[in-house]
């Protein structure tokens, strides 16, 4: 039967092996990701937005292990990042954008704030004002009118229905109120072409994904943000940016849509700058760089999973990305001559978001050496159990104590003492006395050698003759001395191997 204090030690080190053997299965699979990013099916994730992409351009891909792609002709899509690129970083994306690549980029909208001095990406947060808290909240009831939460706390309903309420009901657009016909169909073919251009075969079937939503009735969500608008302005919590919902109108579509955003672009004019959606400012811009092209969108909301659910802002994303893909389609088509690849690419980046997690943690906890970070530490606690286990029955001890000089000394003394016989005593120091002399000189305490003994201690010869003989009669006789006679006896010749050794100036007891 093992001690408790085994068995106990036995069952900390199995759970520690089992822990690790469940983190393989539950901590490998998912690890922590964006709420924004194109994995997350929350509202202002990415998922839908990325599922959307797959069917409509030759090849979407996802990215998180570089930040560049592959190829110099893709489009790179980079949406509501954790964090922003850093100086190298900066400057590898400037390479890619000059070098011919298409950055399609839009800020984080719980951190609007972005320098990207090098791409001209210049966003700041919405200035808090009477225009975007609007002073009051405006929620769409079922029946079609507007309930304003005013600042005296009381509801008010209007029959003015709010662009919540027209995106949950979207009308029918399809068909002209006067004619019955499609207002396209009395554009000419050259504006109907240039509207649905770049991609002509993408266009046809991102709007043929639209029709099929427009009849299942989907109905809209408001974002948590939403509870961020405050009518003061000493109220707004320092650490929120400022929300603002305006309607916008691009140069995709014909119709408006609602704009979320709390960033705005800078009102510098780049060199051939284009803007795609705008409220009462730029919302939606686009410039070449070099090679390349940047286009910048103040707010990833019109690319999140919420904003897919209505067909206009579905098509906004769908067009933006479009945009930025027909430069790389036309890159291509240059360098085809001359060159043969394939299509070029609408690359997802996800590099910016997997990167925040693993930062100050090291390398070993990112997801593609997480699996052997955990078997080293399974077999670190094998080695530790097999360390501290005993197999076996115990090994006898057959190592000595070792004593000190005193402890040896007192238990020397302790046993003569008790034998009441000093005999064995002075026989031993005799024999030591003269192999240590031997050593010295070559020869020991013999009764020729008295001369040369005298000389070394500096004792008289006849003192020398005398007490050596009376040590070895102490030695030899088998009757019983007494302890003073031994212990005088002992003292003397201390004094003497001291003398020999040459120390005569120190006197010993």
């Amino acid at each position: 039967m093992k001690p408790k204090r085994l068995q106990r030690s036995d069952r900390i080190w199995c759970g520690l092996a089992i822990a690790c053997i469940v983190l393989q299965f539950w901590w490998l699979p998912g690890e922590s990701r964006s709420s924004a990013d194109s994995y997350s099916t929350t509202l202002e994730g990415k998922l839908a937005l990325y599922r959307m992409l797959e069917p409509l351009f030759p090849r979407v891909i996802r990215n998180s292990e570089t930040l560049i792609p592959a190829s110099q002709s893709d489009t790179l899509v980079i949406v509501s990042p954790d964090r922003y690129p850093g100086s190298d970083e900066e400057e590898q994306l400037y390479q890619f954008v000059t070098g011919g690549g298409t950055l399609v980029f839009a800020p984080n909208i719980s951190s609007p704030k972005c320098d990207l001095s090098s791409l001209g990406i210049h966003l700041s947060p919405l200035p808090y004002t009477a225009s975007t808290s609007g002073n009051a909240i405006a929620t769409a009831n079922g029946n079609g009118t507007t309930a304003v939460e005013t600042d005296d706390g009381n509801s008010d309903e209007q029959s003015q229905p709010t662009m919540d309420a027209q995106t949950s009901s979207p009308p029918d657009t399809k068909k002209s109120p006067d004619t019955g016909a499609d207002p396209s169909a009395q554009q000419p073919d050259n504006e109907r072409a240039t509207r649905r251009t770049p991609l002509d075969p993408l266009s046809e079937l991102s709007m043929d994904h639209d029709d099929q939503e427009d009849s299942r009735g989907i109905t809209g969500q408001a974002l948590p943000s939403d509870e961020g608008l405050l009518a003061d302005p000493d109220a707004l919590p320092s650490d929120e940016p400022t929300l603002s919902q305006e309607t916008a109108s691009g140069t995709f579509t014909d119709e408006s849509f609602e704009w979320r955003t709390t960033a705005e672009i800078d009102t510098r004019v780049r060199s051939g700058q284009e803007t795609l959606v705008r409220t009462s400012r730029d919302e939606v811009v686009s410039w070449p760089l070099g090679q390349g092209r940047v286009v910048l969108c103040s707010s990833p909301d019109v690319f999140s999973n919420r904003s897919m659910m209505f067909p206009e802002t579905r098509r906004i994303a769908v067009r933006l990305i479009e945009h930025g893909y027909q430069h790389s389609v036309d890159r291509h088509a240059r360098d085809s001559a001359t060159t043969s690849s394939q299509m070029p690419a609408v690359v997802v980046s996800e590099f910016l978001n997997v990167t925040m997690s693993y930062q100050n943690h090291g390398v070993l906890l990112t997801p593609s050496l997480r699996s052997g970070t955990l078997q080293i530490v399974l077999a670190a606690i094998l080695c530790g159990w097999l360390g501290f286990h005993r197999f076996g029955p115990a090994i006898q001890d057959r190592t000595q104590r070792r004593r000190s000089l005193n402890e040896s000394a007192m238990a020397i003394g302790n046993l003569l003492y008790q034998l009441r016989s000093g005999r064995t005593a002075v026989a031993r120091y005799l024999e030591y006395i003269s192999a240590a002399l031997r050593r010295r000189t070559g020869h020991g305490l013999q009764q020729d050698q008295l001369q040369h003994l005298a000389a070394l201690s500096g004792l008289p010869e006849a003192e020398i003759r005398t007490r050596l003989d009376e040590a070895r009669r102490i030695s030899e006789s088998s009757e019983q001395k007494s302890v003073a006679e031994v212990a005088e006896m002992l003292r003397w010749l201390a004094s003497f191997h001291h003398r020999l050794s040459g120390q005569r100036d120190q006197q010993h007891t």
